[in-house]
């Protein structure tokens, strides 16, 4: 691929994108080539979308593949749960740090990290995973500031991702 690139390069296009083409690359080289250009021609830059420092879109394009390869898998449901769960589970970590069982504190914190991660959601994946290493390695940590941390991610991508079921559960009944 890097020979296709250089060979693209060379021939005077501004950058290159390899097959199979992921929409979070094509934006982000949309985004630097148009950044470019507006700054040349003395334009605004257009602001990035908010919900992609929130989620990764090469894990949702993955959820989305999943769907095209098996009709039982809903990324609607997926998300569904994803927004069901995950809170539940928050309390119960809240509920663990209160009592000071470590352990299940601990695992309450795991199962949010991979749920944010399973999801596409990395911020709440990354402080997850902040909270439960120091957690693990006894480290100190103002475990309230950071399950409330996990709480405001959690707010955010919840959002994005509500909306996005909405849409998937309207396309779904759509195509009947």
């Amino acid at each position: 691929m890097k020979a296709d690139r250089d060979r693209c390069l060379a021939a005077g296009m501004i950058d290159f994108i390899p097959k199979p083409v992921r929409r979070q690359q094509l934006r982000t080289v949309l985004s630097r080539v148009v950044g470019a250009a507006a700054a040349v021609d003395g334009a605004p830059v257009p602001q990035a979308d908010p919900s992609a420092t929130i989620l990764d879109e090469q894990v949702l394009e993955g959820l989305r593949e999943l769907a095209e390869l098996d009709e039982e898998f809903s990324i609607a449901s997926c998300i569904r749960l994803f927004l069901d769960e995950t809170p539940a589970c928050l309390a119960r970590a809240r509920e663990a740090m209160a009592s000071g069982d470590t352990e299940s504190l601990h695992r309450e914190v795991h199962t949010i990290k991979g749920a944010g991660r399973e999801v596409g959601a990395t911020d709440l994946a990354s402080r997850s995973e902040a909270l439960e290493k120091a957690i693990k390695n006894e480290e100190p940590v103002d475990l309230p500031s950071g399950l409330d941390e996990l709480q405001q991610s959690l707010v955010q991508v919840s959002q994005i991702l509500g909306e996005m079921a909405e849409r998937e559960e309207e396309t779904d009944r759509a195509a009947g």
